[in-house]
């Protein structure tokens, strides 16, 4: 297949739209809702936190033609337009308290898609004095947050290997092993 019509035939499969908007006005109407019952209600909690602590903006390569508006005005305009003043994510303050390359905290799995582009900002090694209560697995061939998806008869047998051993380590640390 083309690229293009590759990656349309990947959207269906992710969604049960019949059509994806691609409007920004409408993306940004749908960030607004603060409904607790929205389907994009986590969409506006991710943009959220992209555009105060984190700064995952991903802009487009120069290469591309669309570069020239997938830009980091882009992203700040979005924060702007979703949330009604203007945000500037403050990582130094997020790596600082949250440990960046090293985070001091239990109770962790994570699970890394080697096709997810983010994978490399997550925790691919052991942390000394971390190991056992902050694994991580890389799962060759799968995507961004993969394994958050329901189970399929087609998934890799990392996939599944994965799900399992979340649900033992959930298990271990909820104290139902």
């Amino acid at each position: 297949l083309e690229p293009i019509a590759a990656y349309a035939n990947l959207i269906k499969q992710q969604t049960t739209d019949t059509c994806l908007v691609t409007n920004y006005q409408a993306m940004v109407q749908q960030l607004q809702n603060t409904d607790p019952t929205s389907p994009s209600l986590s969409s506006r909690s991710w943009t959220y936190q992209t555009c105060t602590e984190e700064g995952f903006f991903q802009v487009a390569d120069s290469s591309v033609p669309w570069s020239q508006y997938i830009s980091l005005d882009y992203f700040d305009n979005i924060c702007q337009n979703v949330f009604g003043l203007p945000l500037v994510p403050d990582t130094e303050h997020t790596n600082s308290h949250y440990g960046s390359d090293y985070p001091r905290a239990t109770n962790i799995f994570y699970a890394n898609g080697s096709v997810d582009p983010w994978h490399v900002l997550s925790v691919l090694e052991d942390i000394p004095g971390y190991e056992e209560t902050q694994p991580h697995v890389l799962m060759t061939g799968t995507s961004h947050c993969a394994d958050m998806y329901m189970p399929k008869d087609n998934d890799l047998p990392c996939l599944a290997e994965t799900r399992n051993l979340q649900l033992q380590y959930l298990k271990q640390w909820l104290g139902f092993d």
